[in-house]
């Protein structure tokens, strides 16, 4: 994995985005992919577009388990969802991007060289 994407592998529950290529309902995993090459991560303005992509993603690769008239599909969906946005983030290994995407509010003190 390079440091420009991350790369989502997660259980058949949290499958596929509309600009991936989907895959057989067979498989246990899929893998979707993050871009952000084109991002600075050290800027509040590239970790905030790129946890927004994550949700993104999050929310088109648990799509399919949103059925609006039933509560338990609406709680998986969000689970999926949260579940996605943690493992992308984790990969991604960023403080500011932890804090943005948890909503945390407690300070990052980032050492000065």
């Amino acid at each position: 994995m390079t440091r420009s994407s991350v790369i989502i592998a997660a259980l058949a529950a949290a499958l596929l985005t509309g600009s991936v290529a989907h895959a057989a309902p067979e498989s246990d995993t899929v893998q979707t992919k993050v871009s952000f090459s084109d991002l600075d991560l050290s800027t509040s303005q590239g970790v905030q577009t790129l946890s927004s992509r994550i949700k993104s993603a999050s929310t088109g690769a648990c799509d399919y388990l949103r059925d609006d008239a039933a509560l338990s599909s609406i709680a998986q969906f969000n689970d999926c969802r949260r579940d996605f946005v943690a493992k992308a983030v984790a990969q991604v290994g960023s403080p500011m991007l932890t804090q943005v995407a948890t909503g945390s509010s407690s300070p990052i003190h980032l050492a000065s060289h």
